[in-house]
């Protein structure tokens, strides 16, 4: 009888049954799981579990059950990492526990992550890792100091720069990631204007804007000049939409262009 860390529920393993499924006699080191798996190739073993209903049946990670019946119970929020990197091993001494980031960094230095090939380790240990990561320390902290010294880069120039997404680059600035690289940690700030990395308009192009329609010459909807300066000429002069130079006549966006 197996019992999970809190006691409940309790899962009545048939421990001569688990072991059938299992080649013991295998050359290689390792004891495939001979039953039903996962696509992954991790082997799976149905085990009756009591409930207040009655009995019910589970699905488990075979590798986990046999962790379980040899090791003890798996604390929560812990995995059982393979040491020989075979799936469907449940051999008792090719198994250990560990944390999820354990399992990931163990994977990344045997290079078995999808992203093992860019990811650049720049210290003795892997303690931190992320599978998706692809920044060095000392980028990590190149990306804060620039944003912290210099108000004109933005997270979605940084991103550019190191080839990366804006919302990493935001999680490295503002330290929910990558905490112990080092570097001044920042608040986002704000980006208008040209700043934004879908602007398509420079301030310059906004008081030319402004200035030409300010210059035309005085008409109402009953009497239009012909060759007179409208939104419409002007969005088709500047290649945008006739919405944005209103907003922009208007002073709705672009507010800080004087």
């Amino acid at each position: 009888m197996v019992q999970t860390p809190n006691g409940i529920p309790v899962e009545y393993v048939n421990i001569a049954r688990f072991w059938s499924k299992v080649d013991r006699s295998s050359k290689t080191g390792c004891w495939p799981w001979l039953g039903p798996k996962k696509r992954t190739g991790y082997g799976l073993f149905s085990i009756s579990v009591m409930t207040k209903w009655g009995s019910a049946s589970l699905q488990k990670a075979a590798h986990r059950v046999s962790y379980t019946l040899t090791h003890g119970p798996i604390p929560q929020n812990m995995e059982v990492m393979h040491s020989c990197d075979n799936p469907p091993c449940v051999r008792p001494n090719h198994l250990s526990r560990g944390t999820k980031n354990d399992n990931i960094a163990d994977r990344v230095t045997k290079g078995r992550s999808k992203n093992s090939a860019a990811v650049k380790i720049v210290a003795t240990t892997v303690r931190g890792l992320k599978w998706n990561m692809k920044l060095t320390e000392m980028q990590v902290f190149e990306i804060r100091t620039q944003y912290a010294r210099d108000t004109s880069v933005t997270a979605a120039l940084l991103a550019r720069r190191y080839k990366s997404c804006v919302p990493n680059i935001i999680s490295i600035l503002t330290g929910a990631t990558r905490k112990t690289a080092g570097g001044p940690l920042s608040k986002i700030r704000r980006c208008v204007g040209e700043a934004r990395s879908n602007s398509v308009l420079t301030e310059n192009t906004v008081r030319a804007i402004r200035r030409e329609y300010a210059r035309r010459p005085h008409q109402t909807r009953w009497t239009r000049r012909k060759g007179a300066t409208t939104m419409a000429a002007l969005a088709a002069k500047h290649s945008t939409s006739f919405q944005q130079i209103s907003a922009i006549v208007s002073r709705k966006i672009w507010r800080h262009v004087i």
